[in-house]
């Protein structure tokens, strides 16, 4: 409102705003916040960050085991989670305490009632928006089971899952990396269940494997790509 009516200029009015904001952040909606976390960061005003801050902090009581609302929809919610880390880390803006207790709350405490789907989306956030520090944390506490449970996941959610780990270096793509060649066994495993393009893109990735040192003529039979290509002509039929 502030930035569609251009007040974002009238300093008296931003800190008014803000003041509001800070004392009746409880009573605002999770996606409410973030979109007025976005809008006012656009104005630049020094009370800004006091928003911020009370923003962070709001999440941070929210995700507290002991948190009791009395009104149901200011619980975060599992869709919620990506929604925050991703607008947060957008405004730089995401405080240490909120890292770690989302870290904590993602990767130990409410690991198994989220979907891999969520888990999916959230790893690629981590691999693309949060920092080094939060970024390799994530992975080391989350990379294990991902593996593990990866040949009963849906073709989309495996993909991203995969990808996510590449795109954060978790993952080695060569021939001598254990985790990289269990992946492969469940790829090949589940190539005639997955989509012809699901397949290409995983092939595409997999082309690390060729560029990383030189293959002979044994290796190459044992590569990604020269063992999926079959099934993926016969999709094409």
């Amino acid at each position: 409102m502030v930035v569609f009516l251009k007040l974002e200029d009238d300093p008296e009015i931003i800190e008014l705003l803000c003041d509001v904001i800070i004392r009746r952040k409880n009573f605002i909606k999770t996606d409410d916040l973030l979109t007025i976390a976005v809008n006012l960061s656009h104005t630049f005003n020094p009370s800004v960050e006091n928003v911020l801050e009370a923003v962070n902090s709001e999440f941070v009581t929210r995700l507290d085991d002991n948190f009791d609302p009395t009104q149901a929809e200011l619980f975060i919610m599992p869709e919620d989670l990506a929604k925050i880390i991703n607008t947060l880390n957008d405004v730089y803006h995401m405080s240490p305490d909120l890292k770690e207790l989302m870290l904590e709350y993602i990767t130990y405490t409410n690991y198994g009632q989220l979907s891999y789907e969520t888990h999916a989306e959230l790893a690629v956030l981590y691999s693309t928006k949060c920092d080094e520090t939060y970024r390799a944390s994530y992975f080391r506490k989350v990379k294990d089971r991902f593996i593990k449970e990866l040949k009963h996941l849906k073709g989309d959610t495996m993909y991203k899952i995969i990808w996510a780990l590449m795109r954060a270096d978790q993952l080695e793509i060569n021939k001598d990396n254990f985790e990289w060649q269990e992946i492969k066994k469940i790829i090949i495993k589940r190539a005639k269940t997955l989509d012809t393009k699901l397949l290409t893109d995983i092939m595409v990735m997999a082309t690390k494997e060729k560029a990383e040192g030189t293959f002979i003529a044994e290796d190459l039979k044992e590569d990604l790509f020269h063992q999926i290509e079959p099934t993926i002509i016969v999709k094409m039929n």
